[in-house]
C-alpha cells in the first residue's frame, strides 16, 4: 500500500483510500505515502498505531465467521460500520495507551521514505488482512 489514513494510523490500498476519502476528513484523513508531504505528527500517528493495533481496536468484535467484502458497495458499508459507526470497536481500550504500547509489528520490513523521513510500511490493507 502506498496510501494511509494518518489520523487512524493505518496503511490502506488505493481502493480503500478512495472509500476512506468518502467518509470525510472528520473520520479519516487520507494521504499518499509518496505524493503528499507529511508532518512529523502525521508520521508519528502511523508509527504509533499501525495496522495490527488498529485491527485490535476497530475489529475487536468482528464476528469470527465474517467474510471480507468483495464489492465496492459492501466494502464501503464495512468501512463505514467500522470507522464511522464503530460497530466492531472495543470501546474499553484506551487509545492513547494502545498507541504507546510496543509491539513486534513495528519491526522494520520495508522502509518507506516520505519527505526525508523513514517509516515502516505494513504490507497489507486493513480490509484485506486475514488473521
Amino acid at each position: 500500500p502506498r496510501w494511509a489514513s494518518w489520523n487512524l494510523g493505518i496503511f490502506v490500498c488505493i481502493r480503500c483510500a478512495g472509500l476512506h476519502r468518502n467518509l470525510g476528513v472528520h473520520i479519516s484523513k487520507v494521504k499518499s505515502v509518496n505524493l503528499d508531504q507529511w508532518t512529523q505528527e502525521q508520521v508519528q500517528c502511523v508509527q504509533e498505531m499501525g495496522n495490527a493495533k488498529a485491527k485490535r481496536l476497530y475489529e475487536a468484535f468482528l464476528p469470527e465467521c465474517f467474510q471480507r467484502p468483495e464489492t465496492d458497495q459492501s466494502a464501503e458499508m464495512f468501512i463505514r460500520d467500522k470507522y464511522e459507526k464503530k460497530k466492531y470497536m472495543d470501546k474499553v481500550i484506551d487509545i492513547k495507551m494502545l498507541r504507546k504500547e510496543k509491539s513486534c509489528d513495528n519491526i522494520p520490513k520495508e522502509p518507506v521514505v516520505f519527505e526525508k523521513m523513514k517509516l515502516v510500511i505494513f504490507p497489507t490493507c486493513m480490509r484485506h488482512q486475514q488473521w
